[in-house]
């Protein structure tokens, strides 16, 4: 296949996944392995006659690409579904673990100068782009989402810039975690602080589940510890305490699900935050480490575009949501 493209058309209660695709050549799409892990997963797939299924994919050459498609879709659709649960096990959470400690070792050489404090400044392109105005985000390492135990690890940075500002200006708002449901919308839908000290912040929000339903969320709660280097840089270190998915929100049925069951597309959220104020500004970069269920082999090549392009384009927006409040409040303190 030379090119794929997608288009997502979803509410509350309907859902469409429209592809556009050329075959060339021999490019075939096995479907076998995935109708028979849909079989196992699912004990049927809603809406499908398996009869139909097992035709399309015993077609041969003469197959219709719409069917095979529309199979692997259908697929997509049940991975994403709340009704597809995923597991969690101690594996899984050694896997996280192990992986976060070596982020809070990388972040100890950034403080103690083993390393730039910054990851916009390793090269002078990188600054430049992030001081010129560009909200930068890239993948930490070679790739994301890694895989681990069960499970799938997702690890973006991002860096921007705000002109004229000053870390008494920016820390205020970073910690103003009231807030964060206008600051932050859609993906937060609310937020509250339940406990603020010199150096350690706690607090909750109700997230967005990132998925297609769009009828769960996250309940959420964390801990932010903030470290100052000098007097011109400090980085916080904020981890999730607890998620719970609430099913059926927006309903009149929702429900709060055991910790850790669920769809697990959010299971563990860490992330460090650096500050760094220049003459002219403060640099703001973001480390988010996010832990999710793992992708199934057999659509992996559907999926995994997908959840790289979510999770950059979740960062991206909020890094630009950070900037925008900030310079809101700059705003507003400028005009009293």
């Amino acid at each position: 296949m030379d090119e794929l493209q997608y288009y997502i058309h979803d509410d509350t209660t309907a859902f469409r996944f429209e592809l556009i695709a050329e075959l060339t050549g021999q490019t075939r799409i096995d479907l076998a392995p995935a109708w028979q892990t849909s079989l196992f997963v699912t004990g049927g797939l809603t809406g499908v006659d398996p009869s139909r299924g097992e035709d399309w994919i015993n077609r041969g050459g003469r197959r219709s690409l719409r069917h095979r498609l529309l199979l692997r879709l259908t697929l997509f659709f049940l991975f994403l579904s709340p009704a597809c649960a995923a597991s969690f096990s101690p594996a899984t959470i050694d896997a996280w673990e192990q992986y976060i400690q070596a982020a809070r070792i990388g972040m100890q050489a950034r403080a103690s100068a083993v390393r730039c404090f910054l990851w916009a400044e390793e090269t002078a392109e990188r600054l430049a782009s992030v001081r010129a105005g560009e909200t930068l985000i890239s993948p930490a390492g070679t790739r994301s989402p890694k895989k681990s135990e069960s499970g799938l690890i997702h690890h973006w940075i991002g860096a921007v810039f705000i002109p004229g500002a000053a870390l008494k200006q920016v820390v205020p708002v970073l910690r103003d975690y009231k807030r964060y449901e206008d600051y932050y919308r859609p993906a937060v839908l609310q937020s509250e602080a339940l406990g603020l000290s010199e150096s350690e912040d706690q607090f909750t929000m109700l997230l967005s589940n990132p998925s297609l339903f769009r009828k769960s969320a996250l309940a959420s709660q964390y801990k932010s510890v903030w470290i100052p280097v000098d007097h011109r840089r400090l980085y916080s270190v904020t981890q999730t305490t607890q998620i719970q998915e609430i099913a059926g929100f927006e309903t009149s049925d929702p429900r709060a699900l055991p910790v850790d069951t669920g769809t697990g597309l959010i299971w563990r959220i860490f992330s460090v935050t650096r500050l760094e104020e220049r003459r002219d500004g403060v640099f703001i970069e973001v480390e988010a480490i996010v832990l999710s269920r793992d992708i199934p082999a057999t659509l992996g090549w559907l999926i995994e575009p997908i959840v790289r392009r979510t999770a950059r384009s979740a960062l991206n927006l909020s890094l630009q949501q950070t900037r925008d409040a900030i310079r809101a409040s700059m705003s507003g303190s400028a005009s009293r």
